[in-house]
């Protein structure tokens, strides 16, 4: 696709999806997301006083609504990978509740910032390809993304806590 701002050809991840037809295709936005990025920051820029309102309307909404909060998040974050509430809910089902790589049931609510969020399963995809490969819990999620999903280096560190686990099985036995 071209960006309709910057006239470069990009791939479809690098635009943004403005809605989902009936057959479950995308429909995508013509600016690229860098785009409509930098658009949003120079409007912030010359608008604090819009942006600042905007803000504390959206808080209020949150604050009101938690329910359709968790919902509005999370369809929100979906629909970057292309998926919908119930085909998530529906890899949560296969999964059995599940994370995909350690097994644990990720269930409660934890305090972040200003709003509590309700702990849940993340879509874990290729960062490559954009294709959604499970549920992750969130500390698998983040290890995984911060080794830059390279299994090379998943095993490296396997390797180190393996050979640090036998030396300090061998110091704790003197």
């Amino acid at each position: 696709m071209k960006c309709t701002k910057c006239n470069q050809d990009k791939k479809d991840l690098e635009f943004a999806v403005e809605k989902r037809r009936s057959d479950g295709s995308a429909v995508y936005r013509r600016e690229c997301k860098k785009c409509r990025a930098e658009y949003a920051r120079i409007r912030r820029k010359n608008n604090p006083e819009v942006d600042d309102r905007i803000k504390e309307r959206m808080r209020q909404w949150h604050e009101q609504n938690p329910d359709a909060s968790y919902t509005h998040n999370l369809t929100k974050n979906l629909k970057q990978y292309g998926l919908t509430i119930n085909e998530y809910n529906e890899m949560v089902f296969r999964q059995g509740g599940r994370c995909a790589s350690c097994g644990i049931i990720p269930a409660g609510v934890e305090k972040r910032g200003r709003m509590p969020r309700v702990i849940r399963l993340y879509v874990d995809h290729c960062h490559k390809t954009g294709r959604v490969r499970g549920l992750l819990c969130s500390g698998c999620n983040t290890g995984f993304g911060m080794l830059g999903d390279s299994v090379e280096k998943v095993e490296m560190l396997l390797r180190y806590a393996k050979k640090h686990e036998i030396l300090s099985s061998s110091i704790l036995a003197q």
